[in-house]
């Protein structure tokens, strides 16, 4: 029989921290959903994983080394078998320590300090409270709430988020994601410990400077409605690189878009409960370290960017996205291209986790996975169930496939995907080949 622990911790940030995303600079002002840290730990035969996911947005890659190596120290389990990730919430807290111009970033740091130990604490005290249970999984869909953001113009040009009602639309470029696979964990006497699951959709249904967890956090209320106080809800980013809430052909977003987008998921995995099906088999692991080239721009290309960021002055202290004006989003991404190329390494490690519970594998992508690369993955592992997380272990990155690689794709802009179009087909073609090693 498997062990199961499960554990989370309130971590919503101070009033006048920082809120990662946009551009701008954000501070909180207020709360409207609190923010948390969870952690599941599974054991069988002595090897243990353990998981763990963050309300934030993203972190650098240093905050993860220093949660992994604390974990460690405090739990004995392998290095390469812990997994921290984000739940890419956008009204987070601060992700690191001088984002923005005017932020409060002696309060950022102390926040951060404190999240370092406090996430700690949850990965210990989930792998204190391992108990013998019953791992079982159940598939569903939930559509009508998430759609492809990348479309076809008129013109020929690829675009991310082109606007609502554009009538120079033509079709989505690349196919969506529905699928949300969900791990059940049941204690003994019929005990409801909580569940896990992945969605392929950007948590950014919710503007403004009001801490919120995003639609993941009505599920996990809705979870302790139905199952208890006690019972956790786990929440895991799939492959929505190329995926996010903001329909097309739509007017606007209903009020409270968050809430509606988690009554929907919750409403179809609950649904889907009935169809659990228990797991068994042993637990493995793999993990490897690649090394590739960093994309940056070249000379001639820098100096373009730093023409094209100086060509329009942009706004302070509003929402700016892929979905803002042509120009200033042009501008906007070429700031971001200059100051990657300034800052950048000649070299990019990239970290691998796959996890193998029974018939069920568990990807720890690095980065954000767009959904063609999923459904590879699925189809090269037909014989297993496949789980998917993105965002895990390491400073956010856009895994776009190569057909992606387009001028108007926010996510294959500089800065955005770090890696060349071809590393981005190797790498993923490499967590394909560490699966079938497992």
């Amino acid at each position: 029989m498997f062990k199961v622990g499960m554990y989370e911790k309130e971590i919503t940030p101070h009033l006048g921290c920082s809120i990662r995303g946009y551009y701008n600079l954000r501070q909180v002002s207020e709360v409207k959903e609190r923010t948390y840290a969870k952690a599941v730990a599974i054991e069988k035969d002595g090897k243990t994983v353990i998981l763990t996911a963050i309300d934030a947005a993203c972190f650098n890659t240093d905050f993860y080394d220093k949660v992994r190596d604390r974990a460690h120290k405090l739990t004995g389990v392998d290095k390469n078998d812990i997994m921290v990730t984000v739940t890419h919430c956008h009204t987070g807290g601060p992700s690191y320590v001088g984002q923005f111009e005017g932020a409060d970033d002696e309060l950022d740091k102390t926040y951060l300090d404190w999240l370092v130990n406090a996430v700690c604490d949850v990965i210990a005290l989930a792998f204190m409270r391992r108990e013998n249970a019953k791992i079982k999984f159940a598939q569903t869909m939930v559509e009508g709430i998430s759609y492809v953001r990348n479309y076809v113009l008129k013109s020929g040009i690829v675009r991310t988020n082109p606007g609502r009602l554009n009538p120079d639309i033509v079709e989505p470029f690349g196919e969506p994601d529905y699928s949300v696979p969900v791990l059940f964990f049941e204690g003994e006497g019929g005990k409801n410990i909580g569940l896990m699951y992945s969605f392929a959709c950007h948590q950014d249904c919710v503007d403004g400077t009001e801490i919120c967890g995003d639609y993941s956090c009505i599920v996990a209320k809705k979870m302790k409605e139905r199952f208890g106080q006690d019972f956790i809800s786990m929440y895991f980013s799939g492959t929505a690189g190329n995926m996010n809430h903001f329909n097309v052909k739509s007017e606007k977003d209903a009020p409270d878009h968050y809430v509606m987008m988690g009554n929907k998921v919750y409403e179809r995995i609950t649904s889907a409960l009935d169809g659990l099906k228990e797991i068994e088999g042993d637990i493995s692991s793999i993990s490897d370290t690649r090394i590739y080239k960093t994309r940056v721009p070249e000379k001639d290309e820098v100096q373009e960017s730093y023409v094209e960021m100086n060509k329009v002055k942009i706004p302070y202290g509003v929402k700016l996205d892929a979905g803002a004006p042509v120009e200033l989003f042009n501008a906007l991404t070429a700031r971001s291209a200059y100051r990657f190329a300034m800052s950048a390494t000649k070299f990019f490690t990239v970290y691998q986790q796959v996890f193998k519970i029974g018939e069920v594998i568990i990807f720890a992508f690095a980065g954000e996975v767009f959904t063609q690369f999923g459904k590879r993955i699925r189809e090269a592992l037909k014989d297993n169930i496949c789980f998917f997380i993105t965002l895990a272990n390491q400073s956010t990155f856009y895994i776009p496939p190569k057909e992606c690689y387009l001028p108007h794709l926010y996510e294959s802009k500089y800065a955005s995907a770090k890696l060349y179009p071809e590393d981005s087909e190797d790498l993923m073609d490499s967590y394909i080949t560490l699966a079938k090693k497992l």
